[in-house]
């Protein structure tokens, strides 16, 4: 009986394996089937069943190749048109798994380069829930949760989690919205950015854009665009934080804590109270014990003596910007008046005499109008040491007169006459003056010249003085001289 039993088991085998008969061995133990090289058979049938020895494993070829038996490579429906494909790498590229539902290739499945799951869509939308992005024609949206962005069309860049969230979107783009029933309601708004239960307007239909709403009902009843609110209340009338982005406003609901150090009232106070701290982190609104508050005048505002109008800064009792009759505007510095207006407004100048000068040899004016000229302290009773000129004419043959330009500044085209500083030296050195003074001036100002060469051409005018008289008296002499050789030629 047993060994009719193997013979039963045996005979569909040897049908199978009728071409490579020589490589099956039965035993009363049981069948063996030889290992060989299943790319050795030639002319395979369907259905033929080896041991391959390269494999390590049984093969069965399936009327068109060769097969790892146990092993498949698709889940295909009836009718074909939905499957589940398992492709084998090539040339050094990793496994995938593809899914096709009615003819069309939705999903690939693989490992990225550190090993983790990949799930890669064949669009570039991302839907996971119940018809979550049913009606989508846009691109690069991501909606996870059961009718996430159901009616979502054109819109592009969205990413909605929860279920209903973006739940009417149509065209709206770059809106990012966490939450169950999360900005429900919003069409065609744009780049807005909402978390929260419920956040972002209740079932109406909106279309607000750049709003930023945090808490669950956030901005519920906000329908407005370009919104901060963040609040965990569904009236929300009163958010804790509430503010505007079009016009930088930002206002808080609540009492402000800054660095958990001191705490601001969450109050007014009385008219021309002021804020004061206690020394231990609370504020509060005060009298003020010195009356030190502005006033409101006509035009403007009063604080001890300072008057502060649209078109006027004035100081009573020590000058204004805007002048009044009878009053001088005085500068000072460190306390010492330097530089004012007096005489009635007509005169600007120094509050001391010899004190101030105007510009430097560094920082120097483009120009100096004035309609009389600029008039020099001459006075005998101011000077001292005072000695003749000599040898001027000699020394006024010595100077090179030339024409320039200057090399940068507001006035680089014009043609000026003068001499070289450098040059004038060497032959008039009292009518040179320079500063050697730090790149930097103690006042901040910067220049890129630290020894700049200046001429006081005004006192050149002795000089050339001095030289016209000892030049005419030059001509004097030849001129007797000229009258005699007349007389002794006559």
């Amino acid at each position: 009986m047993r060994y009719l039993l193997v013979l039963l088991i045996c005979m569909p085998i040897q049908i199978v394996l009728s071409q490579i008969t020589p490589t099956l061995e039965v035993d009363p133990n049981g069948i063996q089937i030889k290992p060989i090289d299943h790319t050795t058979v030639s002319n395979p049938t369907s259905g033929m069943l080896v041991y391959d020895n390269i494999q390590q494993a049984f093969m069965y070829y399936d009327g068109t190749s060769w097969l790892p038996l146990g092993k498949i490579s698709s889940l295909i429906d009836t009718d074909g048109d939905t499957k589940i494909e398992l492709i084998e790498g090539q040339f050094g590229l990793d496994d995938e798994i593809e899914l096709t539902l009615s003819d069309v290739l939705v999903a690939t499945i693989e490992k990225n380069d550190n090993n983790d799951l990949q799930i890669m869509p064949a669009s570039d939308n991302s839907f996971i829930g119940l018809v979550a992005g049913n009606n989508n024609t846009g691109g690069l949206n991501s909606f996870f949760g059961r009718s996430s962005g159901f009616f979502n069309t054109a819109g592009s860049y969205n990413t909605f989690l929860g279920s209903y969230s973006g739940y009417r979107n149509t065209t709206g783009n770059s809106n990012v919205v966490i939450g169950y029933e999360a900005n429900y309601g919003n069409q065609e708004g744009s780049n807005n950015v909402i978390i929260g239960r419920g956040a972002g307007g209740d079932f109406s239909t909106h279309n607000k854009s750049g709003n930023v709403f945090i808490g669950s009902y956030a901005g519920r009843t906000e329908f407005g665009d370009n919104k901060l609110i963040i609040e965990n209340t569904f009236s929300g009338s009163n958010p804790l934080i509430y503010g505007d982005f079009g016009t930088n406003y930002l206002r808080i609901g609540g009492e402000l804590n800054v660095n958990n150090a001191y705490t601001f009232p969450i109050s007014d106070g009385s008219a021309n109270q002021v804020l004061k701290t206690n020394g231990t982190g609370i504020l509060s609104w005060q009298d003020d014990e010195d009356n030190a508050y502005w006033n409101p005048i006509t035009g403007g505002i009063t604080y001890n003596s300072v008057v502060i109008r649209s078109n006027e800064l004035s100081f009573e009792g020590f000058g204004r910007i805007t002048v009044p009759a009878g009053q001088s505007l005085v500068l000072r510095y460190n306390n010492l008046s330097k530089i004012g207006l007096y005489d009635a407004g007509i005169e600007w100048g120094p509050t001391n005499n010899d004190d101030v000068s105007l510009g430097s040899s560094t920082f120097r004016f483009t120009e100096v109008w004035a309609t009389n000229g600029t008039i020099q302290t001459s006075d005998l009773r101011k000077k001292k040491n005072i000695t003749n000129l000599t040898e001027s004419l000699s020394k006024v043959m010595e100077l090179r007169p030339v024409s320039y330009q200057w090399n940068s500044g507001r006035d680089q085209e014009s043609v000026h006459l003068g001499f070289i500083a450098q040059e004038l030296e060497e032959v008039i050195p009292e009518v040179i003056v320079y500063n050697e003074k730090k790149l930097t001036e103690s006042d901040g100002r910067v220049s890129d010249d630290d020894t700049t060469y200046g001429v006081k051409y005004s006192e050149l005018i002795p000089v050339l003085v001095k030289a016209i008289q000892d030049q005419q008296v030059t001509i004097d002499y030849l001129s007797e001289e000229i009258e005699k050789l007349k007389k002794i030629k006559k």
